[in-house]
């Protein structure tokens, strides 16, 4: 093992002191990297011990422990030679970074350790397994294939490589798991001719058994593997099985070195033969049933054929099942195929039915295999070559009936005298005699549908109306592809071809649910769901979960090796012969003592010091270690290194680099290393200043070789405390980083990014981020928890059970329902990664649809930080766009939000969102945040629905289209100006929208007086003014825009001039405003009232009373010249009898004084004068009235 992180001085003393102890007195040579001793036999093959895959003698021990070669007395020194090459290349093997090297040396290393030396093998083979975990798939699967020697080899290798078939059949690649299935397949023999070949089973052997049972039944469920080629290698697996199970016969095609049922003795109790035929029955079935399943590809089909035709041949009592079971594929192909794969499928069939037609038991099936064959579009001269001898056949079939009958009647004499004699038959004679056995019912072959079917087609009137029926479906023209495909039936109208014709109108009602075997089959599925157990998976060791407790006592198919090296013993002394032995407490006192007195000194332990202690404190009581922990424990600061020291003695002990003491023969190391290791965090954890605890952790976490599972819980302790939480998770991140193989570390530290303090979750997801960073291996992890561990609970109605425990502070009794803090802690490590990897947006799009109100809520207010710094540039974003799910509408909306709040829409993104609101989202809301990049007349056409919104949110929309509220570096580019957008406020249909809708929107536009200036809204009127007919709005904003800018009243009376003529009183709404205005602008609006005609002046009069005595005065302030050039008319409506009674006034000036007397009120000042009405000076106030409530209540 190597360890990463800086020793104490302790630490480093004991591991350059600990050689001395593991090989002792020997000559010694380090080749390639390996120690190999050159004296003294080895247990074990010369391997002391070796950590590879296949045995880990200590949880988490590490697999780079040395191995020891040992070279034999009776070594050849070839053999050591050998020997040593081998060590060599595995250990470049190991170094190399070349992937052809690797291969190449492994290579050698299988011909050296199976050809050449195969007493090598059980020393490397664990080193050759270590490969199984190679990076590279190539090498993977070569060392499938040295399995696959190995056992074949030494059938004693089969127990050791079990479970690792299992690791490899798990393989990520495709590749690797192709080719564990062809190496298991040829285990599964190996397992059994070993079984059987042996003098007695074994509890190994037995063991062994059950384990590749249980790789077989892992094999048997890839059948349903959603890969194509992982199905076809799952059918060749079960071919195999088959044949193996399944006794030859006389007409079975005979293999070189063949093993089947024949060879296996009815004494293994383990495998017993009419079991393993009962299992390839049921294997047999569920291949016939794969081959007529309706979802099978092309090439699983071809390959399951060939399968079954193979089966037959070699097993020819199935050849019937197998015939049937082509009739009906030809009927009823699965309807996936296309037609250049069903031609392929078919050619195939043919290709296999007449290899079949060869073997000498297709005689009892000619007529059904020569139809098929006819169907499929084989020539007379085809089925002419493809049929054998029937002679030699029918001789050869003579011969082997009469010796049986010879056997039987042999037998029969044996046979009690009591028994009734048996008729002999006598020999048949030729052919003739040979044809009689095979003649039977013309019906006895076929099943109850089909001898139905077959008894109607024999009546004319029943094949006649079956035409009938078929001709109403058939095309006008004859399809190319049937021209092609089509054969002539040679045999038609002979029974063969009936019964042919049966069968395949039987396969048709059948596979269509309609006929008494579809029911039958259906109640067969139903019976076999109740029936169906749950698959009992294989543990790691080669058992499996099911057994009892007292099976897995038994035996363990890896066991490692605890052989010890031989010593030499002392020449020179025997102490055995001067000395007398201890007793076991005498013993222990003495060492008591002498612990005592070495820590009671008060002074610094040299190294000799420090290695005695810790050694009497590996192999002492309980009562010493205690007192030995509680001396460390009172001073840890100063006394960690002995600690340390004490740790890596344990760690020897359990790996086995020292020789144990004799009273530790049956106790567990490991239990004793991970009790040191909790006491001396114990002693940290109270120590009582707590600034030097992180650094005592820090050291005693880093330096020793492994953290045991309860060391793990106490850092997690000081983790959750706030003073602490920065450098305990930084301990874990160490870990992670330096121990990379052990997962757990990383599990402790994604579970503190669920903590309830903001600070100790923000270090541990700082801490992730780095490793995220480094480690590119644990990506996926990290990825996985922040998804499917935090982001999925967030799917959950109530927060999951993981957010609570004691060292996330928040208690071990669950929530009822979400709060914000939760959702927070959840949401906190992805939304950091979605900083990193922006494809993890979709999940949250997923999340936010299935979560509650509460929890959209809370999402929709944290993911406003990381969609902004994602910005609108992400493909991934794009991405989410075209393809979110149904109900995520609001988050997609509050993105662009995000997106577009401080910049400009891009081209990209107003493509995007034009085009989901033509298709899947009607809400104008969606539109919203590109109405910048939208084209004029699209916002024009959204107007109406846009001012329909809350204010709040027109509010937002005008700013948008206004650039109001925009960052001054960001430069505003809008499709509308703020004239245009006031002039099509004024345009709106009001059938698409009321009147008081758009009132208010233009109420908006008015009170951004930065936008709508006095000279924005003259160019306004001016262009509403040019419009025909006039907007009905038009008048409410003239008075409007008077009130706001009193500097544009002689504009206004510009443009109530410009109304008369245009006719105003045509139109009543505007006329009912133009009055208005009329009376806001008295007494300037005077001369436009007078220009009126003569109707429209007495309508406004009477409209607007309040007119009539400015008018009076303004007329009798002229002088008569003056009046006179007025029209008669108005004249008379304004002043009506005053005009006749004009010679009673005398001076005019009196007059006019006399009735400007009456009139003067308190919001009117009339001024007389002898000449023309003079406008208001600069001192005189314009009193303006606001707009009465009817006019807008009417507007």
């Amino acid at each position: 093992m190597s360890f990463h992180h800086q020793r104490s001085s302790a630490a480093q003393f004991y591991l350059d002191s600990s050689g001395g102890d593991y090989i002792e007195e020997e000559d010694v040579h380090v080749v390639g990297g390996r120690r190999l001793s050159t004296s003294g036999p080895s247990s074990a093959g010369g391997r002391k011990h070796s950590v590879g895959s296949g045995s880990t003698p200590f949880p988490g021990a590490s697999g780079s422990s040395p191995t020891k070669v040992a070279r034999h007395e009776s070594f050849e020194p070839n053999d050591y030679q050998d020997e040593v090459e081998v060590a060599e290349l595995l250990t470049k093997a190991t170094v190399t970074s070349s992937e052809k090297v690797k291969l190449e040396n492994l290579m050698r290393v299988k011909e050296i350790i199976i050809n050449k030396q195969p007493a090598l093998l059980d020393n490397f083979l664990n080193e050759m397994l270590d490969f199984q975990t190679d990076n590279n798939a190539d090498v993977r699967c070569y060392i499938l294939e040295f399995v696959e020697d190995a056992c074949k080899t030494d059938p004693e290798t089969i127990p050791k490589v079990l479970h690792n078939m299992m690791l490899m059949l798990q393989d990520k690649s495709v590749s690797v798991q192709k080719k564990a299935v062809q190496v298991i397949a040829k285990l599964y023999r190996y397992t059994l001719m070993w079984l059987c070949r042996s003098k007695s089973v074994t509890e190994e052997m037995e063991a062994a058994w059950i384990a590749v049972c249980d790789l077989k039944k892992y094999i048997l469920n890839l059948i349903d593997s959603d890969l194509d080629g992982i199905r076809t290698h799952a059918v060749k697996f079960i071919e195999s099985v088959i044949l193996l199970q399944t006794a030859s016969e006389a007409d079975s095609f005979k293999r070189a070195n063949d093993f089947c049922l024949d060879d296996v003795p009815i004494t293994v109790k383990v495998a017993r033969p009419r079991k393993l035929e009962e299992d390839a029955r049921n294997l047999f079935d569920e291949l016939l049933k794969f081959h007529g399943s309706r979802h099978a590809t092309s090439v699983n089909l071809m390959t399951c054929m060939g399968s079954i035709v193979l089966i037959s041949k070699m097993r020819p009592h199935m050849m019937g099942r197998v015939v049937t079971a082509m009739e009906k594929l030809n009927v009823i192909l699965p309807p996936t195929l296309e037609r250049s794969q069903v031609t392929s499928v078919r050619k195939y069939m043919k290709v296999q039915l007449i290899g079949l037609l060869r073997h000498p038991k297709a005689i009892d099936f000619y007529d059904n295999i020569t139809t098929l064959l006819t169907d499929l579009g084989a020539t007379n001269s085809e089925l002419h070559k493809a049929l054998p001898n029937w002679d030699q056949i029918r001789a050869e079939k003579r011969k082997r009936q009469r010796a049986l009958q010879e056997k039987e009647e042999s037998n029969q004499r044996k046979r009690a005298r009591m028994q009734e004699p048996v008729a002999v038959l006598e020999d048949y004679d030729d052919d003739e005699d040979m044809e009689k056995p095979q003649e039977k019912d013309k019906n006895e072959d076929l099943s109850e549908l089909e001898k139905s079917i077959f008894e109607q087609l024999l009546t004319p009137e029943t094949v006649t109306e079956l035409l009938i029926a078929s001709m109403e479906k058939l095309p006008d023209s004859m399809p190319a592809h049937f021209m092609s495909a089509f054969t002539p039936v040679d045999f038609a109208g002979t029974d063969g071809q009936i019964k042919h014709v049966s069968r395949l109108l039987a396969a048709q009602i059948t596979a269509y649910q309609l006929g008494p075997q579809a029911a039958l089959g259906r109640e067969r599925v139903d019976q076999a769901d109740d029936e169906i157990e749950p698959m009992q998976i294989p543990t790691v060791g080669g058992g499996v979960q099911s057994q009892s407790i007292e099976k897995e006592k038994k035996i363990s198919l890896i066991q490692p090796s605890t052989g010890a090296s031989k010593k030499k013993i002392p020449k020179a002394l025997k102490l055995s012969e001067v000395t007398k032995p201890l007793s076991q407490d005498e013993r222990q006192r003495h060492m008591a003592a002498a612990i005592k007195r070495i820590l009671q000194t008060n002074q610094t332990l040299n190294p000799s010091k420090t290695r005695l202690v810790c050694s009497i404190a590996a192999n002492s009581t309980f009562e010493l270690r205690y007192f030995i922990m509680q001396h460390i424990q009172e001073d840890v600061k100063n006394r960690l290194d002995l600690g340390i020291s004490w740790l890596y003695t344990e760690y020897c002990l359990c790996q086995e680099f020292v020789a144990k003491a004799v009273p530790m023969k049956h106790e567990s190391t490991a239990d004793r290393y991970e009790w040191t290791f909790f006491n001396l965090m114990k002693g940290i954890l109270d120590y009582n200043n707590e600034a030097e605890k992180t650094a005592l952790a820090w050291k005693l976490y880093l330096e020793p070789p492994q953290v045991p599972d309860k060391g793990l819980e106490l850092l997690k302790v000081l983790s959750s405390q706030n003073a602490h939480a920065a450098k305990g998770l930084q301990i874990f991140m160490e870990l992670v980083l330096k121990r990379p193989k052990k997962l757990h570390y990383l599990s402790a530290l994604l579970h503190f990014c669920g903590h309830s303090v903001d600070e100790v979750r923000g270090h541990a997801i700082s801490a992730i981020l780095q490793i995220y960073e480094k480690m590119e291996g644990r990506r996926a992890v990290i990825e996985d928890h922040a998804v499917n561990t935090y982001l999925n609970s967030l799917r959950f109605p109530k927060p999951p059970e993981i957010l609570f425990s004691e060292d996330l502070g928040r208690g071990r009794d669950p929530a009822g329902e979400w709060s914000d803090d939760l959702v927070k802690a959840c949401l906190s490590l992805y939304l950091k990664l979605l900083n990193i990897k922006n494809s993890l947006i979709h999940e949250l799009a997923k999340v936010y649809v299935e979560t509650t109100a509460d929890v959209k809520r809370s999402i929709l207010r944290y993911v406003e930080t990381p969609i902004r710094n994602m910005g609108m540039d992400s493909p991934e974003l794009m991405k989410l766009l075209d393809s979110f799910p149904k109900g995520a509408e609001t988050i997609i909306t509050k993105i662009i939000h995000i997106l577009t709040d401080k910049t400009l829409p891009s081209a990209d993104l107003v493509s995007r969102v034009r085009n989901l609101y033509a298709k899947r989202v009607s809400d104008v809301r969606f539109l919203i945040p590109v109405l910048n990049g939208l084209t004029k007349q699209e916002i024009l056409t959204a107007l109406p629905k846009l001012i329909k919104l809350n204010p709040v949110v027109v509010k937002e929309v005008f700013n948008r289209l206004l650039g109001i509220h925009v960052d001054a570096k960001t430069q505003h580019t809008s499709p509308i100006t703020p004239v245009e957008l006031m002039v099509a406020l004024h345009n709106i249909d009001m059938s698409k929208c009321d009147m008081k809708t758009v009132i208010k929107a233009t109420s908006l536009c008015f009170n951004e007086t930065e936008v709508y200036s006095p000279e924005v809204l003259a160019v306004v009127i001016n262009q509403l003014l040019e419009q025909s007919p006039l907007p009905t709005l038009l008048m409410r904003t003239v008075i409007q825009t008077l009130a706001l800018h009193s500097q544009l009243s002689g504009f206004i009376l510009n443009t109530l001039g410009r109304l008369v003529n245009k006719q105003v009183w045509t139109q009543p709404k505007v006329w009912e405003g133009f009055v208005k205005c009329c009376q806001r602008t008295i007494p300037k609006s005077i001369p436009i009232l007078l220009t009126l005609p003569a109707p429209q002046l007495q309508q406004a009069l009477d409209e607007a009373t309040d007119l009539r005595q400015p008018l009076v005065t303004h007329l009798m302030s002229l002088t008569s010249q003056q009046r006179s050039c007025l029209p008669p008319t108005i004249l008379n409506i304004v002043l009506g009898s005053a005009l006749k009674q004009e010679s009673y006034y005398g001076d005019y000036e009196g007059e006019v004084s006399a009735i400007g007397g009456n009139l003067t009120g308190p919001s009117l000042t009339i001024h007389t004068v002898k000449d023309e009405p003079r406008s208001p000076s600069d001192g005189d106030e314009l009193v303006i009235k606001d707009e009465p409530h009817d006019y807008h209540d009417e507007q």
